[in-house]
């Protein structure tokens, strides 16, 4: 038996959203604009795209379109840590560019290799008995280059 666990994540995200907004709500919304307050929310809500997406493609309306936001909204947290840990280290290491540079460099590969099998894998659907489950096409080139 297969289980799928990821609505159950979805409404522990949104019901730890709905406990701390009043905290956020005080600390971040009431305060000016800044870049912090950019990377936080960025942080905290680009996350919560993928779920209703995903929930979307459910059903058979514009499904291969809605798979493919889905799995491109999957790749914008990965740009917001990368900026996180690029500002931490630089911070950390008192403006030391050599560190932040290698830093930025090697948190960059997760984001171009997921670029990369996102735009080298074709989405397709299998139906179980279940119901449906998405999974990744991938053409031979990927594992012969």
């Amino acid at each position: 038996m297969r289980f799928d666990y990821s609505h159950d994540l979805a409404a522990l995200m949104v019901y730890e959203l709905l406990i701390t907004l009043d905290g956020e709500v005080n600390l971040f919304w009431s305060a000016a604009f800044t870049k912090t307050t950019a990377l936080f929310l960025l942080n905290r809500y680009t996350s919560l795209i993928k779920y209703p997406v995903e929930i979307a493609a459910m059903w058979p309306t514009s499904q291969l379109i809605l798979i493919r936001v889905g799995e491109g909204a999957e790749i914008i947290p990965y740009f917001v840590w990368n900026i996180f840990t690029v500002m931490r280290v630089h911070a950390l290491t008192q403006g030391h560019w050599g560190a932040t540079v290698v830093v930025f460099v090697l948190s960059s590969v997760p984001i171009g290799a997921n670029i990369y099998l996102f735009t080298a894998t074709a989405p397709g659907l299998i139906d179980e008995v279940i119901g449906c489950t998405f999974v990744t096409v991938m053409p031979e080139t990927v594992y012969t280059a």
